[in-house]
C-alpha cells in the first residue's frame, strides 16, 4: 500500500523541483535539469502544438498543486484513506494540451490506487519525465505506476477524457465497470464593460493560451456592446507570435475564408477572428461573441447550457462562482474536470469493484 504522507512527500518534491527549473537560468537548466529541459524540447518537436511558453506554462500550473499544505488540505477535505488495498484504475490521456491529464495521474496515486496509463501520441514525452523524478527519489511509486500501450484487461475502474465520439466509445468498452468519462465542453467569458485593462489582458491569455484548444480555453464572450472587442483586439496583439506558427496561420487563413464564403462579418483581431454566433463552441482560432441586454438573461442561457460548458470567467463579485479573467486555464486543485469530484469517484471503488490478488 502507499503511505499517504510519503506520496505527499513525493508530490511536494516534484513541486520543489519544477520551481528550481524556473527559477534557474536557461543555461542553467539544461545542466542542472537535461531531462526536463530535452523533454520540454521533444514534445514541440513531437506535436507543434506544444511549444515552450505552453508547455512551461502547463508546468507552473501543475507546481502550484504540489506543496505539502495544499496536497496534505485536499486529501483532509476529502477524508482521503489509503489504508484501503489499492485498486487498478486504467488512465487514458487527452493529447489537446500539455499534461492535461496530470490531476488524473495525481489523484490515482493520492488515493493509494494503481495508475495504468494509456499516454496519447500527442503527449507522450512530459509525464514519463516527470514521473521518473517521482521514481528516483520514492522508489516505492514506481510499483504503482505504469506506462502502457493498452489499458490491461483487468482494470477495476477507468478515466478518461476525450471528445463525445471517444466518450461513447469508452462508454461501451467499458460500461461494466465504474468509470469517469469526459466528454467535450466549452468555456465562455461574460464582460460587463467595466472590466479594467488588466482584466482584458488577462482574458486574452485565457483565449490564446494552449492556441485555444483546452476545455477551458474562452470559445465565446458575452458583450454588452461592440467597443469591447476593440479593447480585447488591442490585448490580443501579445499573441501576434500565433501567426508565425504554421498550423495557426494556416487555419486562420481557412476559417476567414469560410466566414467569407457563408458571407457572415467577422473582427480581425490579430491572432483570432471574432464573429456573431449563439453557439458556445468555436472552431479554432475563432471567438463567437453574442451581445446581450440583461445579465440575467445570459445566466438563464447559461443554465440551459450549463451541460455544455466547462467554466465561466467573469467578475467574481457579480458572481462568486465566476472564474477571476486569467485563472481559465489555471484550475485550483479542487476544480475538477466537468464538476465531478475524481477523488470521490475513487473513493467508491472499494465499495463497487473486488480486489484483484
Amino acid at each position: 500500500m502507499l503511505n499517504k504522507k510519503k506520496t505527499i512527500g513525493a508530490f511536494h518534491y516534484l513541486g520543489e523541483v519544477l520551481q528550481r527549473f524556473f527559477d534557474a537560468s536557461e543555461e542553467e537548466r539544461i545542466v542542472q535539469f537535461p531531462e526536463l529541459s530535452t523533454a520540454i524540447r521533444d514534445s514541440q518537436r513531437q506535436n507543434a502544438w506544444f511549444v515552450s511558453p505552453f508547455v512551461c506554462s502547463a508546468l507552473h500550473g501543475i507546481q502550484k498543486w504540489l506543496n505539502e499544505e495544499t496536497l496534505e488540505s485536499w486529501c483532509d477535505e476529502n477524508n482521503i484513506d489509503n489504508n484501503l488495498k489499492p485498486k487498478r484504475v486504467g488512465l487514458v490521456m487527452a493529447g489537446n494540451i500539455p499534461l492535461v491529464g496530470f490531476h488524473d495521474f495525481l489523484s490515482v496515486l493520492i488515493t493509494g490506487n494503481i495508475a495504468f496509463v494509456k499516454l496519447s501520441s500527442k503527449d507522450a514525452i512530459l509525464l514519463p519525465v516527470l514521473s521518473s523524478y517521482l521514481t528516483r527519489k520514492y522508489k516505492e511509486l514506481a510499483k504503482f505506476i505504469h506506462f502502457v500501450e493498452d489499458i490491461p484487461a483487468d482494470i477495476d475502474a477507468f478515466i478518461a477524457s476525450g471528445t463525445n465520439n471517444t466518450v461513447r466509445y469508452f462508454s461501451y468498452r467499458y460500461e461494466s465497470l465504474p468509470n469517469l468519462i469526459r466528454g467535450s465542453r466549452s468555456s465562455i467569458a461574460i464582460l460587463t464593460g467595466n472590466e479594467s485593462k488588466e482584466e482584458i489582458i488577462e482574458l486574452a491569455n485565457d483565449i490564446c493560451l494552449y492556441f485555444g484548444m483546452g476545455c477551458r480555453s474562452i470559445a465565446k464572450v458575452y458583450i454588452p456592446n461592440e467597443a469591447i472587442l476593440q479593447q480585447l483586439k488591442s490585448a490580443l496583439r501579445r499573441y501576434d507570435w500565433m501567426a508565425e506558427h504554421k498550423d495557426w496561420a494556416d487555419n486562420l487563413r481557412f476559417q476567414r475564408a469560410v466566414l467569407i464564403t457563408r458571407g457572415q462579418e467577422y473582427i480581425e483581431a490579430g491572432p483570432v477572428l471574432f464573429t456573431r454566433d449563439t453557439r458556445i463552441n468555436s472552431p479554432m482560432a475563432v471567438v463567437h461573441f453574442e451581445k446581450y441586454d440583461s445579465l440575467d438573461v445570459v445566466n438563464n442561457s447559461i443554465k440551459a447550457l450549463d451541460p455544455m460548458i466547462q467554466c465561466v470567467v467573469g467578475k467574481k463579485e457579480i458572481n462568486p462562482q465566476w472564474i477571476p479573467f486569467g485563472m481559465a486555464q489555471f484550475p485550483q486543485i479542487d476544480d475538477y474536470a466537468d464538476r465531478i469530484n475524481t477523488i470521490k469517484f475513487l473513493q467508491t471503488l472499494d465499495i463497487t469493484t473486488p480486489t484483484h490478488n
